[in-house]
C-alpha cells in the first residue's frame, strides 16, 4: 500500500483546497440549488438587519451581518481549507485518504460554501477540539463541553441542550460500574416514557410541519419522510424514532440511489471510528467520540430527510479525526508532527507515532 510522504501529503491538501475553492468562487453552479436554500434565506434576513432576537436563522444571520460583507465568503473558504489541511495532514496511505475524502465532500458543499448555519457548528467543533485535546484534566475538558453547547443551545439552538443532556449521560454511563449503568439506563428510560405529550410533539412535530409544505409543493425534496405514527404518547414517540434512526441511518433501504449509498458508507465509517476510539482511544478521543455520538442519537428526533441530516451529522465530523489517526497508526506510520497545523499529533491518541516517509 501506497505509504503518504510529506509531499504526497502537500500534493494531497492543495489538490483538494483548489477543487474546493474553485467550486466555492467560480462554479456554485456545479452544485444543487437545494445546497443554496439556507444562504437565500441567510441574505434576505441580513437585508432586514437581524437583531439576533429570534431562531437559529436569525441568530445566524445576525453573526454573519457582524463580519463586512465582502470578508464572509473569504472567511469560509478559510475555514473550509483549515479542514482541508487538519484532515489532509494526518493521512498515512489510501485507506486514509479515501476516509478522509468521506468526510470532507459533506462537510465543505453543504456547510462551508457559502453562509450557512453549520458554520457556526464547524467554528463550535474546532474550538472544543482545540480545547478538550489541551485540556490536562476531565473537569476542565467538561467544563469547556458544557460552557459552550450550553451558550450556543440557550441563544441559539435549543436541541444542542439536548445533546449535552445525552453526552454527559454517555460520559457517566462509559464510567459507571454495572450497576450504574443498569440505574442510569432505567433512569433514562423513565424519564421518556414519563414526559408529557406536549414535550413529544415539540420534539417530533417540526418532521411533519416541515414536510407539509413539501406535499404542498412549496418546498422539494425526495427522500423526505413523515412520522409513521401520531405523536401522542410515549409508545408512538419511541417508534417514530426507531422507524427515523433506521430510514436515517440504513437509506439504501427506502432509496436505491447514488447518494443513499454515499450516507450509508458515510455513517457506517463514522460508526466504526466511534466503536475505536472508546476502545482504544484516549480519554480526550473518547470524550469527543461521545459528543459525536449525542449528535447521532438526538437528530433523528425531528429530522425530516436524508440531506438534512447528512448536513448536520457532517458538520460534527471533525470530532472523531482522533479516531481517525488512531485507526490509520494500524497500517502505516503516521506523521508526529502535523506539517500545516504545527501540533504534536502523538498527544493526541496518547501513542508513540513517527513519520518514516
Amino acid at each position: 500500500m501506497i505509504h503518504f510522504t510529506p509531499p504526497l501529503r502537500l500534493g494531497l491538501m492543495l489538490g483538494v483546497s483548489a477543487v474546493y475553492l474553485f467550486i466555492m468562487f467560480l462554479g456554485a453552479n456545479l452544485l444543487p440549488e437545494r445546497f443554496s436554500h439556507d444562504a437565500q434565506l441567510l441574505s434576505q434576513l441580513l437585508e432586514e438587519e437581524p437583531m439576533g432576537t429570534g431562531g437559529a436563522y436569525e441568530w445566524t444571520a445576525y453573526l454573519f451581518g457582524l463580519i463586512p460583507e465582502g470578508a464572509r465568503l473569504p472567511l469560509i473558504a478559510t475555514i473550509g481549507v483549515a479542514c482541508i489541511a487538519l484532515l489532509c495532514g494526518s493521512v498515512s496511505n489510501l485507506w486514509g485518504a479515501l476516509a478522509v475524502g468521506v468526510m470532507l465532500v459533506p462537510l465543505l458543499t453543504t456547510a462551508l460554501m457559502r453562509m450557512q448555519k453549520e458554520l457556526f457548528v464547524v467554528l463550535l467543533v474546532g474550538a472544543l477540539l482545540a480545547g478538550v485535546l489541551r485540556a490536562q484534566k476531565h473537569w476542565l475538558a467538561l467544563a469547556v463541553i458544557v460552557g459552550l453547547y450550553a451558550t450556543y443551545g440557550l441563544v441559539v439552538r435549543p436541541y444542542f441542550v439536548l445533546i449535552l443532556a445525552v453526552f454527559l449521560g454517555l460520559y457517566l454511563l462509559h464510567y459507571a460500574g454495572p450497576v450504574g449503568k443498569w440505574l442510569l439506563v432505567t433512569l433514562g428510560v423513565v424519564v421518556v416514557l414519563a414526559l408529557p405529550v406536549g414535550v413529544y410533539e415539540m420534539l417530533q412535530g417540526p418532521r411533519d410541519t416541515v414536510n407539509m409544505l413539501r406535499v404542498a409543493g412549496i418546498e422539494g425534496n425526495n427522500t423526505f419522510f413523515n412520522n409513521p405514527y401520531p405523536v401522542d404518547g410515549a409508545l408512538n414517540f419511541m417508534l417514530n424514532y426507531v422507524y427515523a434512526l433506521v430510514r436515517l441511518n440504513i437509506p439504501v433501504l427506502f432509496h436505491q440511489t447514488p447518494q443513499a449509498l454515499f450516507l450509508l458508507g458515510f455513517m457506517a465509517m463514522s460508526v466504526g471510528l466511534l466503536v475505536l476510539a472508546w476502545r482504544r482511544g484516549t480519554w480526550h478521543t473518547q470524550m469527543l467520540a461521545s459528543l459525536f455520538a449525542a449528535h447521532m442519537v438526538i437528530l433523528p428526533l425531528f429530522e425530516p430527510d436524508l440531506g438534512s441530516y447528512l448536513r448536520h451529522i457532517s458538520s460534527v465530523i471533525l470530532y472523531l479525526w482522533p479516531a481517525l489517526l488512531l485507526w490509520q497508526q494500524r497500517f502505516a506510520p503516521l506523521p508526529t508532527q502535523h506539517p500545516f497545523l504545527r501540533f504534536n499529533q502523538a498527544r493526541v491518541i496518547g501513542e508513540r507515532i513517527e513519520d518514516k516517509g
